[in-house]
């Protein structure tokens, strides 16, 4: 059967009751979705609360995920299920649940019997990739989506410098905590890394539900960036119909990739992931419902570098790549369990932790390399290594993806 997307206007100065409706009415249209849910016993929600970023255009929010469409989507939950209810973040620099009072979820969602979690909060439960990762084999994530019957991911309709959009599967990249990855989770954000890690974690968490705020949306930038006014819900049984069907109402293309706009800085984890059978990415294999979908105004993402720039820069982390699984060994004597950064050839960073390192561009200023790139890397023998060494040889080899 072909994964379910409906898509409704929604402006914003429609009030939260007809919100609420709005999504109810959607949700309820999606063939077996309800029942799914009323046998569930626990149930994961990751909501759109990645930092402090709270402002408002025509009393909606901007950059995350507004407070009536995170309250409607946990009231039809709790409507068709008695599961124990999650919803939370791993929010980079701040508690999560200071996110969620700022945006004004918390009373409202505790009368829905949910609960606000931070997933940067131990336990942590290993989590390995079906049939292997596009980057790596296993990632550490909060144990209460090992717990979870099924994840279902709120995001907001923006554009992203790294990803070109961010929407439902890259809003499951805010799950991972940041006392494994670093703040703001820099070990998997980095070049390279970031789509296929983005599809990695789609093939483990595989969303049950997936809900699209573009009432009032982003554009540029995915913080701190100008409001657009979409006027869109959109809701879906699979995270990358979902995607594909708001990318188009933003007026990018789904199949599109590095190094074609929006897509300035890597790969497509949209196309990535589609490519890996997590879902159609093309609107005709998709069961599209609701209204006529056209093209919102205003959307585009930044480019912060020249293509060729990037190329070079890829190809250097590939060889700094090389070069560590070519002396592992000694690095993981001198540097045991620790995050190393190869730069050029040279560590440019060794420790327990990678919050007080530089960030390539500074070192690239330093040095006077602005071509040059930085790989992070953990030390450890080849029997605990979880990376994915042929994405880095492939590249070497001459491919631009």
């Amino acid at each position: 059967m072909k994964p379910i997307v409906s898509a409704r206007h929604c402006g914003s100065d429609a009030s939260d009751e007809k919100i609420r409706a709005a999504l109810f009415d959607m949700l309820d249209s999606m063939d077996g979705l309800a029942a799914s849910f009323g046998s569930m016993e626990r149930i994961a929600v990751k909501s759109n609360l990645g930092i402090k970023d709270v402002r408002l255009k025509r009393g909606r929010q901007i950059a995350l995920a507004d407070a009536s469409v995170v309250v409607a989507t946990a009231a039809w939950l709790r409507s068709r299920t008695d599961a124990r209810i999650v919803l939370g973040d791993a929010s980079t620099g701040i508690r999560c649940e200071e996110v969620a009072e700022a945006v004004g979820i918390i009373e409202p969602l505790k009368r829905l019997n949910v609960e606000i979690v931070d997933y940067n909060d131990e336990p942590y439960a290993n989590f390995e990739v079906p049939d292997g990762g596009l980057m790596f084999r296993e990632y550490t994530m909060s144990e209460e989506m090992a717990a979870a019957d099924a994840v279902v991911s709120i995001a907001k309709m923006k554009a992203h410098l790294s990803t070109g959009a961010t929407l439902t599967l890259k809003n499951l990249f805010g799950i991972p905590p940041t006392s494994a990855y670093g703040c703001p989770r820099r070990y998997l954000h980095a070049p390279i890394r970031l789509p296929r890690v983005i599809a990695d974690l789609g093939l483990i968490l595989r969303p049950s539900l997936c809900v699209i705020d573009g009432i009032v949306g982003q554009t540029r930038a995915e913080w701190n960036a100008e409001a657009v006014e979409p006027g869109w819900l959109i809701a879906g049984n699979n995270t990358i119909a979902a995607d594909a069907v708001a990318m188009r109402i933003m007026g990018f293309d789904p199949l599109g990739d590095y190094p074609d706009s929006p897509f300035h800085f890597d790969r497509n984890p949209v196309k990535l992931a589609a490519e890996r059978g997590l879902g159609p990415a093309e609107l005709e294999e998709i069961d599209l419902r609701g209204d006529p979908l056209h093209t919102a105004e205003g959307y585009f993402a930044d480019r912060n570098n020249d293509p060729s720039l990037l190329d070079e820069i890829r190809r250097s982390i590939a060889d700094q790549a090389e070069l560590f699984e070519e002396n592992r060994e000694r690095y993981v004597r001198r540097f045991p369990n620790q995050f190393i950064g190869l730069y050029d050839g040279e560590v440019a960073h060794a420790g327990a932790s990678l919050d007080q390192m530089k960030s390539r561009g500074q070192i690239a200023r330093e040095r006077g390399k602005r071509n040059k790139g930085l790989y992070l890397k953990k030390a450890v023998p080849l029997p605990q290594e979880l990376e994915t060494y042929s994405v880095y040889r492939s590249i070497l080899d001459g491919a631009r993806a």
